[in-house]
């Protein structure tokens, strides 16, 4: 008899265990269609051909772009510009110069004048202003 309460004990116990373990999963599955997923934008950085060098999701807590470029890629600037992204100069003598757009649209403020929110596109492109 102890034998039967004891297996019934375990089952219950792992029965329970299992449940729990379920309604963590659920909790998860929950809350991220209720919109609790991470606040993210995507960073597309292109060389002068429109070749794809580099593409980020970056975690957005109200920086601005200038400040996720620094912190998620590597960047040199001059005066506020950036001159080079990920190993690729601009270049005034070819009139070459980094330029970015946001959801398809060209930028008319400084990256740290802008500050992304969720699912923007930035694209960094080498733009040839010859």
């Amino acid at each position: 008899m102890k034998k039967v309460v004891s297996l019934l004990a375990f089952f219950v116990l792992a029965i329970g265990l299992l449940a729990g373990c379920g309604n963590g999963q659920q909790a998860a599955e929950k809350d991220k269609k209720a919109g609790m997923e991470k606040e993210q934008a995507t960073i597309v950085v292109k060389d002068a051909e429109g070749k794809k060098t580099a593409e980020e999701k970056v975690d957005l807590k109200g920086q601005n772009l200038q400040d996720l470029m620094k912190e998620h890629f590597k960047v040199k600037e001059n005066k506020g510009f950036f001159v080079e992204i990920e190993g690729i100069s601009q270049d005034e003598a070819k009139n070459l110069y980094w330029v970015f757009e946001i959801n398809g649209e060209q930028a008319t403020k400084g990256a740290k004048d802008i500050t992304p929110e969720k699912g923007d596109k930035i694209v960094w492109e080498l733009i040839d202003f010859s």
